[in-house]
């Protein structure tokens, strides 16, 4: 708790413009979070916090320089992303309900009805 504040403070540019969470705690495989922007709480499962930290894994391996030189694009760093994401699991032995849940929310982050869709456009 103490380390997540002292980075918010200390280091804004690693801070989430879209979550302030003051808060943590870990029961039965979810997280609880307080939100201070929205007053409420929230569960997540570790899945849906790997997916969150994952999503754009795959970007600096596809990144593409845009005519603007300060742009770039970030083509299929989706699908690289579930690739990484796959090897990931392997290596910390998740199972595989766990890895499919991670995937299938890094494969379609993109889409309009993904739960990461807001966060993500928000944070660029």
């Amino acid at each position: 708790m103490k380390m997540a504040k002292d980075i918010m403070e200390n280091y804004p540019e690693y801070s989430s413009p879209t979550l302030v969470c003051t808060e943590w705690s870990y029961e039965g495989g979810l997280f609880l979070f307080y939100d201070e922007e929205e007053d409420k709480q929230h569960l997540v499962t570790h899945s849906d916090v790997a997916a969150a930290l994952l999503h754009d894994v795959g970007k600096p391996f596809v990144a593409m320089p845009k005519k603007d030189p300060r742009r770039k694009t970030y083509v299929k760093h989706d699908l690289l992303g579930v690739d990484i994401v796959r090897k990931y699991a392997a290596h910390l032995k998740w199972s595989k309900g766990r890895e499919e849940a991670v995937v299938d929310l890094v494969l379609n982050h993109m889409r309009e009805d993904s739960p990461l869709r807001e966060a993500d456009l928000k944070a660029h």
